[in-house]
């Protein structure tokens, strides 16, 4: 079964958009970011989440998401599509268990490379304000609008608050033009 891959993916600009609900434009301004985060983060923790004693942290030739842009493109299409682990797993040929450990990696980088850059609520915007429109382009993750099956203490709030980012990352990359 073919892996789900950026490189595959990026001829057709329609389906990055659809798979990760940022067109091609803003999914490569979102990489240098991410992947800043990424290998900070991997310099001191491993990808189990214990913290890193002896070898330093090398993109393998086997490893099933070898570039920055895979990365990125899987955890977006997790927050897009929300599907089960076993699930995702398959798209991107892993094993539930990595699967896991991935989600919970990359989850935290993307919300680290958002706040970077600026995009993430500032602590007083986390107030629940009712806007029509900013509400239905933050459930574009449709994540937000199932039950989030992580089960680890204040994932919620990150899924939130990574989600209500790219609504701003997105915002600021494209405006809205205003309603006449």
């Amino acid at each position: 079964m073919a892996r789900l891959r950026y490189g595959d993916l990026a001829r057709k600009p329609l389906d990055v958009l659809d798979m990760t609900s940022l067109t091609r434009n803003e999914f490569q301004t979102l990489v240098p970011p991410f992947e800043a985060a990424f290998q900070t983060h991997m310099t001191e923790w491993r990808l189990d989440g214990k913290p890193r004693t002896a070898r330093r942290f090398t993109t393998y030739t086997n490893c099933p998401l070898p570039t920055p842009e895979d990365r990125l493109l899987f955890i977006l299409v997790y927050l897009k599509t929300h599907p089960l682990q076993v699930a995702h797993g398959v798209m991107f040929g892993l094993p539930q268990g990595k699967t896991n450990q991935w989600l919970h990696v990359l989850l935290l980088m993307l919300q680290t490379a958002l706040r970077q850059l600026g995009d993430a609520p500032s602590r007083f915007a986390r107030r629940r304000v009712r806007i029509e429109h900013v509400n239905s382009s933050v459930k574009r993750c449709r994540i937000v609008k199932d039950t989030i099956r992580i089960f680890r203490e204040g994932a919620r709030d990150m899924v939130a608050e990574i989600c209500c980012a790219l609504h701003n990352f997105r915002v600021r990359l494209s405006p809205w033009k205003p309603m006449i």
